[in-house]
């Protein structure tokens, strides 16, 4: 937590015995490295927010939200164009029988979410449908998983074992077996709900200065599109501590503090730092995913009854299928490593269309199923080695770490960072094939870094997602060879 200032007091008597005098000494001991720190002072509280993905968009809301202002720099002509252009995408919680840090963490991620996305979803501000989600698990028996329930104590209306009957009964499709009910979940539009987070956090004014020059009050949000930014590096001396911007065309902006999230961009731009104020590298990889699009059966086969069953709420379970429309279904994806064909395939829509056969979505017929596909879509997610996302300061290189006799690298709250008082450089990135549903917490947690607001999480949970984990593991490694690292 934050430090807490130690006071010592004493008191002296005089010569005659008749006089006394106190001496009171404050000290306050400095936060941890990578610990909570205080908010910093109004002058300093200006972000420059790289990346109008959906991470960037919940990044840039949520410092506005907190009073803050923010510049937001993308290289093309708006928000969500990479991996957040999908026409939807799911979200929900997860259920592990020893409801360990992943299981906690997404549970907290999702509802976080639900919380964000619900009224504007509800008002049809922005596409989804968050009336429930259905995962099938055809490994697990309905003893355990109630056994898991009861020993977790989650509540009902958040998750529940369903059987098949069941599991058919709410998504209206011929499942294969019974699964998980997850209320507090759905599916969104990425790109509708990164718009309307801007939308709301362009409403927000700074407080006014008193400039007799211009007396009305100034946008906090304010939006670079077409901003490709080329390099950064960290500024000091009087007036220009923080970090200095530069865009491809030359021009230099200056903010306290910068949060990167241009997801496989990241790493490029932390290459331009000098080397002086270099960052450990981010273990992030580049997975391929495409979706598919399908449009109705002809009338004709929907009347005969041979035609599709449309979900009555998205269905997970080796793929998924979601109802973008009463005539539009979504599934895919598909998941492939070290492949930078952009190019959507057949052989991918045909892995989509199998996947969504086996959920009860499309007939049986492929060949028929594949002559509807009306379209489909690829783009690249950035993942972790341990499927968790990467919020918070970035600790520095192993270079620095070295020369500066840094000894507590084995825990990441002692790790040391690019950061002072006035502000530092974070990063929100890798979240992966769950880009929505950790697109809530993402937001909360990355201001709680650079704001100084309550943290929303428990402390193991924010030391997880912590991108100075993987120092810290690389040290421990050193420190214990014989111990293997955990595997995910």
């Amino acid at each position: 937590g934050l430090p807490i200032p130690a006071t010592t007091a004493c008191c002296t008597a005089s010569r005659d015995g008749r006089t006394w005098s106190w001496k009171t000494a404050r000290y306050q001991a400095p936060p941890p490295a990578g610990g909570l720190w205080p908010a910093p002072e109004a002058s300093d509280r200006h972000a420059i927010v790289v990346g109008a993905g959906l991470a960037g968009c919940v990044t840039a809301h949520a410092l506005c939200s907190a009073g803050w202002r923010v510049t937001l720099l993308d290289a093309h002509g708006g928000p969500a164009h990479a991996a957040s252009g999908n026409p939807g995408g799911m979200f929900h919680s997860i259920v592990h029988g020893e409801d360990g840090v992943h299981a906690r963490a997404h549970r907290a991620a999702a509802l976080a979410t639900w919380r964000l996305a619900e009224p504007w979803v509800g008002s049809g501000e922005v596409a989804g449908q968050l009336a429930g989600l259905l995962r099938l698990d055809e490994r697990q028996n309905a003893a355990q998983a109630e056994q898991w329930l009861a020993r977790q104590q989650l509540p009902a209306d958040h998750v529940r074992w369903v059987n098949t009957d069941e599991a058919r009964a709410l998504s209206g499709l011929p499942v294969p077996s019974g699964g998980w009910w997850f209320a507090q979940a759905g599916w969104l539009h990425p790109a509708g709900l990164a718009t309307r987070l801007l939308q709301e956090a362009s409403a927000w004014l700074a407080p006014h200065t008193g400039s007799t020059a211009d007396p009305s009050p100034a946008p906090l949000l304010r939006t670079r599109w077409h901003s490709p930014v080329q390099s950064l590096r960290r500024t000091e001396g009087s007036g220009a501590s923080g970090f200095e911007v530069q865009l491809a065309d030359g021009e230099v902006l200056h903010a306290a503090s910068v949060v990167l999230c241009p997801a496989m961009g990241v790493p490029e731009l932390l290459a331009t730092l000098p080397p002086e104020q270099a960052v450990g590298p981010l273990p992030l990889s580049a997975v391929r995913g495409q979706i598919t699009v399908v449009a109705p059966s002809s009338p004709a086969s929907l009347a005969a009854g041979q035609g599709d069953a449309m979900p009555r709420v998205p269905v997970a379970g080796g793929g998924y299928v979601l109802r973008l429309s009463p005539d539009t279904l979504l599934c895919g994806a598909t998941s492939q490593h070290h492949d930078p064909d952009a190019t959507v395939r057949e052989a991918d829509h045909a892995r989509n269309l199998q996947q969504a056969t086996h959920l009860g979505a499309l007939p049986a017929d492929a060949l028929e199923t594949a002559a509807r596909v009306t379209g489909g879509r690829t783009q690249w997610r950035a993942v972790t080695p341990d499927r968790l996302p990467l919020i918070g300061a970035l600790p520095w290189s192993a270079e620095r770490l070295a020369a500066s006799g840094a000894r507590r690298t084995d825990q990441v709250r002692m790790i040391p960072r690019e950061r002072n008082a006035h502000g530092g450089l974070y990063v929100v990135a890798g979240l992966g094939s769950r880009g929505i549903t950790w697109s809530g917490l993402a937001g909360e947690l990355i201001a709680h870094w650079v704001t100084g607001a309550p943290c929303p999480v428990e402390a193991d949970l924010r030391d997880a997602l912590d991108p100075a984990r993987f120092v810290a593991r690389a040290r421990h490694r050193k420190l214990s060879p014989d111990t293997q690292a955990p595997s995910f």
